[in-house]
């Protein structure tokens, strides 16, 4: 009866083990370019400049749709990030039409989305744009590279 129950745990402790090592083994750069985004989204919702820049690459780098300059570092897109939730205290973003290419380990992610914000005094607003991250592994861990963002025109010609 000892050996039954001592094979017993080593199964159970093998599939427990496979278990938890599968998901890091199954994901890939699309599944870690995604798990990116969500953390992204989270990030910009809670409106969290922290843990949103911690997603950058060190020497990353952010063009934004609010100005002509491009924001180089992880200090930098934090302070940007800070500057942009401090006067918007409720703000939605819904990302749609994301697509992916995948190249080795690179991810370039193309994606429109809605800007949903109000500002101090309660205005409601809506924003439509653009954007493109290119994400790579750095250092054993997936990050933003390189982003662009730009907003959509309002109207067709």
């Amino acid at each position: 009866m000892g050996k039954i129950k001592k094979v017993l745990l080593v199964m159970m402790g093998g599939v427990s083990l496979f278990i938890g090592i599968v998901p890091v083994v199954w994901a890939g750069p699309l599944e870690e370019a995604a798990q990116i985004r969500e953390q992204w989204i989270k990030a910009f919702h809670e409106g969290n400049a922290e843990a949103l820049s911690a997603l950058y690459v060190r020497d990353g780098v952010h063009i934004p749709w609010t100005g002509p300059f491009r924001i180089e570092g992880r200090e930098g897109i934090r302070a940007y990030y800070m500057r942009t939730f401090h006067p918007y205290p409720m703000r939605r973003m819904v990302m749609r039409d994301i697509s992916n290419r995948v190249h080795g380990d690179t991810v370039v992610t193309h994606m429109n989305w809605s800007l949903f914000y109000e500002d101090g005094k309660g205005t409601a607003k809506v924003l439509y744009g653009r954007t493109i991250w290119v994400s790579g592994v750095v250092e054993g861990r997936r990050v933003i590279i390189d982003s662009s963002s730009s907003l959509l025109p309002t109207t067709v010609p």
